[in-house]
């Protein structure tokens, strides 16, 4: 929409060719070479471009016109409230609402993020919500300034804290979010490593006291189950959800150590042997001992209990292999870690008597 102070390049050729930078004056109008003043404040770009070129073709007979923008006005708004520079700016005529909030430095740790307030004189434009950038990408601002416009940043307003296995872990502010689920959503959602199945939450009554809640599900509960308890749970300003992690280990494991090639977790399934980890020397760094273990926990308390074989009789059919449980450690020994060579050394010492070492 151009008004007073826009710059409009006229160029027109043919019977007659001349190229003049015209401004639109206070009045709103411009000042054509041959046809006069016309009046172009108000209109659009691509309205006053017709306009100029059919006075201009009605002046002057077999001419081309073409009208483009010089150069834009700049208007005088105001940023106010909670932002870090907050004053009076001269900015471009096609900015926005959030043009002005980045050169006034943005909100403050005080400020919303979400209610961003365009006033005219008195009467309020529009409220941008900065989470639809922020969050989604989308610019929710579509006005342009106008001089004399005024930008409010009002404090925040009802916070809510997700900590824990969620994408996004933040502080929060809400505006139509009400439920749980809305609230996870804004964090980006519960990564795989997060638990659903009982989730914290730290409340505060206002002006009294903190109290721990829970929003828990019995095991074996489908997705669809969790997220209608989700729904159906009310966050409120204040309170504090922590998602925790799934146990940082699988119950469906084996384990490898010791003097071989490929140490590590190895799926654990029924009837599993030792043979099925490390079928033969093959599988073995050089120089191993004879000697390995298996290093198993017994319930309740998990207890260890070291049960040793001797893994060269397996190998050589001798013996039969042991079989593995869950959460067992296969140990295998490198020869001189089993059987150290000895040394003896004797002699006089300093003191009188004899001295010995092993």
């Amino acid at each position: 929409m151009l008004g007073p102070g826009d710059d409009l390049m006229v160029e027109y050729w043919g019977s007659s060719s001349q190229r003049v930078q015209l401004t639109v004056n206070r009045e709103g109008r411009v000042l054509l070479p041959e046809a006069g003043a016309l009046m172009v404040a108000g209109h659009t770009l691509a309205d006053a471009q017709d306009l100029i070129r059919k006075s201009l073709m009605h002046q002057l007979k077999g001419i081309s016109v073409d009208v483009s923008l010089a150069k834009l006005r700049r208007v005088r708004i105001f940023v106010v409230g909670d932002v870090k520079n907050p004053g009076a700016y001269d900015i471009s005529s096609l900015s926005t609402p959030l043009s002005a909030l980045l050169l006034a430095g943005g909100p403050t740790d005080a400020g919303s993020l979400r209610t961003v307030k365009h006033f005219r004189r008195r009467q309020l434009v529009e409220e941008v919500d900065l989470y639809d950038l922020m969050l989604k990408g989308l610019s929710s601002s579509e006005n342009l300034l106008q001089s004399g416009d005024s930008i409010l940043v009002p404090p925040a307003g009802a916070q809510v804290t997700v900590a824990g296995m969620v994408r996004r872990p933040a502080i929060y502010e809400l505006r139509n979010e009400q439920t749980l689920d809305q609230v996870l959503d804004l964090a980006g959602g519960v990564t795989v490593s997060g638990e659903l199945g009982r989730i914290r939450v730290e409340r505060i009554e206002a002006h009294e006291r903190r109290e721990m809640l829970s929003v828990s599900f019995p095991g074996g509960s489908d997705a669809k189950t969790m997220e209608d308890g989700f729904r159906r749970f009310s966050v409120k300003d204040g309170d504090a959800v922590t998602i925790s992690s799934i146990l940082p280990y699988s119950n469906q494991a084996v384990y490898l150590q010791g003097h071989v090639f490929r140490p590590g977790k190895y799926a654990y399934k029924e009837g599993i042997k030792v043979t099925d980890l490390i079928g033969s020397f093959a599988d073995l760094l050089p120089e191993p001992a004879d000697r390995a273990e298996i290093v198993r926990l017994h319930p309740p308390d998990y207890s260890p209990l070291v049960i040793g074989f001797n893994l060269r009789d397996i190998f050589e059919k001798r013996a039969e292999a042991p079989v593995l449980q869950m959460f067992d450690t296969l140990r295998v020994f490198g020869r001189y870690e089993a059987d150290a060579p000895k040394v003896s050394i004797y002699g006089e010492g300093p003191s009188s008597g004899r001295v010995s070492a092993f």
